[in-house]
C-alpha cells in the first residue's frame, strides 16, 4: 500500500531551461501540495510513475517484458488504406 501525493510539475534548472518533474517533498519551495510517506523519495524525483512507484516499494524499477511477435494477428491490424477511407 503506498500513501503518496505528488505534483507533476514544470520547474525550471538554474539556467532557466523547463523540465517535468515529480515535487514529492512536504516542504518545498513552490507551494506544491506534495508528501512521501515512504521515507525513500527525494524532494524532487524523475517523472516517470513506474520509477516512482518501485522506489517507494524499495524495488528496481519495473520491467515490463517485450511482446511476442504474434501478440497481435493480421485480422485486428488495420490496412494500410485504413486511415485513407476514414477522411
Amino acid at each position: 500500500m503506498l500513501d503518496e501525493v505528488i505534483t507533476l510539475a514544470i520547474l525550471k534548472a538554474d539556467d532557466g531551461t523547463p523540465y517535468r518533474a515529480f515535487v514529492t517533498g512536504a516542504d518545498n519551495a513552490w507551494g506544491f501540495p506534495s508528501k512521501d510517506r515512504s521515507g525513500r523519495l527525494d524532494p524532487i524525483e524523475e517523472p516517470h510513475l513506474g520509477k516512482l512507484i518501485a522506489k517507494c516499494l524499495g524495488r528496481d524499477a519495473i520491467a515490463r517484458p517485450a511482446a511476442p511477435a504474434t501478440a497481435f494477428s493480421s485480422a485486428s491490424t488495420p490496412s494500410p488504406d485504413f486511415h485513407a477511407s476514414q477522411e
